[in-house]
């Protein structure tokens, strides 16, 4: 990936396109402000995500910066001097709210069967309770595949992979009794 990809791959992360033009010179501030919104809602602390998430987030940031600080040009570049535009729109701000919204779905229905059937094993498939969770689980899994494939440059897409890999482990035993 060239400086200018990542760069590129940076500004999207943080949404600048979309906010309303400004003048070149305010691009430092507004970076700062998206960095700290978006660093609430994916720090490992208080978000419950990956650490992974929040490092790459801390790194799009500290590339802008460092960018912004020796050299800018390449910035305006994608930018322009005098306005934010150039780069194709990022929807990030609602793909990540509806990655959130599928996780909890995901971790939501597994901890009610745990609740309600009490066990702390991976059922076998021939059990009603899991039969309903699997089918639940399998519907969640094509929206999350759907979502990630819609936005494989996603800064949580990473996350995303990790989730369709313990979906994979809970449906193993679904998959591997219906056929």
């Amino acid at each position: 990936m060239t400086d200018i990809e990542k760069i590129r791959e940076a500004l999207a992360v943080f949404a600048l396109e979309q906010l309303p033009r400004r003048r070149f010179s305010d691009l430092p501030g507004l970076l700062k402000k998206r960095y700290h919104l978006l660093a609430k809602k994916v720090h490992p602390d208080h978000s419950g995500y990956q650490t992974e998430l929040f490092i790459r987030l801390r790194s799009h940031f500290e590339l802008l910066q460092q960018t912004l600080d020796t050299a800018p040009e390449q910035i305006k570049q994608l930018l322009g001097d005098d306005v934010f535009h150039g780069l194709p729109r990022d929807t990030s701000g609602k793909a990540f709210s509806e990655y959130k919204a599928i996780v909890f779905r995901m971790n939501r229905a597994i901890n009610a069967y745990f609740a309600a059937t009490e066990q702390v094993v991976v059922p076998e498939f021939r059990n009603k309770s899991y039969q309903l969770l699997a089918e639940e689980l399998m519907a969640i899994r094509g929206e999350l595949l759907l979502l990630a494939k819609k936005n494989p440059r996603a800064i949580w897409i990473d996350d995303a992979q990790r989730n369709l890999g313990k979906l994979d482990i809970w449906l193993r035993e679904s998959q591997s009794s219906a056929s």
